[in-house]
């Protein structure tokens, strides 16, 4: 009987080997783009100070993806409110794109239905004034449309998420297409990694760090690169890099209601191209007489909910044995947490207790 070993990698990994692929990297990355920009050099002198792009093609590029793009607005200034309040600057991008589009459609739903009155308009007001913002910013940039606080103005801020995510998206992979090139050199390979009999990887990362470190020492891997790969090569409608949102409808609305489906993740898989090779992966030897053997080593990701459809169908899946590896225990505490919201708290605690338990949790070595 053949054994799959599967090496599911998160950014927790790419962080561990020294790469700066945090979201809060990407943006502060943008922002420095635009101080340097704003200083009034001439072109000739910003490429010197800009060393991270070096090339004028890519300098124009991201001036024309970033330029009144509305998630930059949004996650710069939810940035700098952040440290208004003495809070860290963190933020996940997906949850609150997630947030934005949640309330964005509740609130045209809600518009469409005043006339029923169902709903009051302080109920609608509501989710009008967390809109604010972002209907503030798309008046900018369109001006045509005169009251932020009607259907056209929801309608036209729906369409500009949506083409901004995708200039944001783009953007994003010229940005992990440098990261590579100019921290590969720097990087060195985890002994214990090595150590690993792995035959498939499932990278939910945009960038090759694998490939390039350990590629040469594994034979016979299969990749499978669930979020896209970043390429630089690409332009706004061949890149296939995935950043969107988790499923929030329930079962009789999440079929029926599509407005927003764009924005989410397995639509964008989908459209995009990026595959699930995984998922043949998991039916590999299914015709053999006893139940195929699957290893699963989870390394640098967080389990996080985002992830719940593929994070489930692999660690509930039958014959798998599941060893997740933690950098801490701070991280062991947060990885527990998130198990329980993606296979749920009888399915963690049947699965991790005794010695024949399928999920077993170690700590990285240094």
């Amino acid at each position: 009987m053949n054994t799959t070993n599967i090496l599911v990698i998160g950014n927790g990994f790419d962080l561990a080997h020294g790469l700066p692929t945090r979201y809060m990297d990407f943006l502060e990355f943008i922002e420095e783009y635009f101080k340097y920009k704003e200083l009034g050099e001439s072109q000739e002198q910003y490429f010197v100070f800009f060393k991270k792009v070096d090339k004028q093609k890519e300098y124009f590029e991201i001036n024309e993806l970033m330029n009144n793009n509305l998630w930059f607005y949004y996650f710069h200034d939810l940035k700098l409110h952040r440290l208004l309040e003495r809070k860290d600057n963190w933020i996940d991008f997906e949850k609150e794109i997630s947030s934005v589009v949640q309330t964005l459609d509740k609130t045209i739903r809600l518009y469409n239905q005043r006339e029923s009155n169902y709903f009051s308009d302080e109920s609608m007001q509501k989710y009008f004034n967390k809109l604010q913002y972002l209907l503030k910013q798309n008046q900018e940039i369109l001006p045509t449309i005169k009251n932020e606080n009607s259907i056209e103005s929801l309608e036209s801020l729906k369409q500009n998420l949506l083409k901004d995510l995708n200039r944001f998206i783009r953007c994003m992979e010229i940005y992990f297409n440098y990261v590579n090139e100019y921290s590969m050199h720097n990087m060195e390979s985890k002994e214990f990694i090595n150590k690993l009999n792995i035959n498939k990887i499932l990278s939910f990362n945009y960038t090759n760090t694998f490939e390039c470190l350990y590629g040469s020492h594994f034979t016979d891997i299969t990749y499978d690169y669930i979020h896209g790969k970043a390429d630089v090569n690409h332009d706004i409608n061949s890149c296939n890099l995935v950043l969107g949102i988790d499923e929030y409808l329930d079962e009789n609305e999440k079929n029926t209601n599509v407005e927003f489906v764009q924005f989410k993740k397995f639509f964008q898989r989908i459209y995009k191209g990026t595959g699930c090779l995984y998922k043949d992966w998991l039916l590999e030897n299914e015709g053999e007489m006893y139940i195929p053997k699957i290893n699963l080593y989870f390394i640098g990701h967080s389990l996080d909910v985002t992830d719940k459809d593929i994070l489930k169908e692999l660690i509930l899946h039958e014959g798998a044995n599941t060893t997740i590896y933690y950098h801490n225990q701070e991280a062991l505490s947060r990885m527990i947490t998130n198990l329980v919201k993606v296979i749920g708290e009888d399915e963690l605690i049947s699965r991790t207790g005794g010695y024949h338990g399928s999920i077993k949790f170690k700590q990285q070595p240094e």
